[in-house]
């Protein structure tokens, strides 16, 4: 656990806590390989590179996917908007967090990311 990223999800109100517990639990819990870090003043994710990040706004909670674009989704909760590559699905306090759906996106993600790691040469060292 990141202290920064603790930080981060106590100063959020008790509904938006939450949600971002499960979240973070659940993104975590897809892989020992999975880093928690805190970069660009939110809660970020990277497995071999950046997976996904948690934001929030005063009235919902935000999980960006880096790999958004690449990503095959039946549900329909992923939204690009004006984004090239990241897509967000946005959390409403009211609503059941679709933990399926989640997994499959993430897994999906980490499948995207294990591929370009494979398709990235190696450096020549002198």
């Amino acid at each position: 656990m990141h202290p920064a990223v603790d930080r981060y999800i106590f100063d959020a109100s008790p509904e938006h806590q939450k949600i971002l517990f499960a979240l973070r639990d659940l993104i975590l819990s897809m892989s020992p390989k999975i880093e928690e870090k805190f970069s660009f003043k939110v809660p970020f994710y990277a497995y071999h590179n950046a997976l996904c990040y948690l934001s929030i706004s005063k009235k919902q909670v935000y999980m960006g996917f880096i790999q958004g674009s690449q990503l095959h989704d039946e549900s329909g909760l992923l939204t690009q908007g004006h984004r090239k590559l990241i897509a967000v699905i946005i959390f409403d306090d009211h609503k059941p967090i679709p933990y399926d759906t989640i997994q499959n996106l993430l897994v999906q993600s980490m499948m995207v990311l294990e591929e370009k790691k494979k398709k990235k040469k190696p450096s020549r060292k002198p």
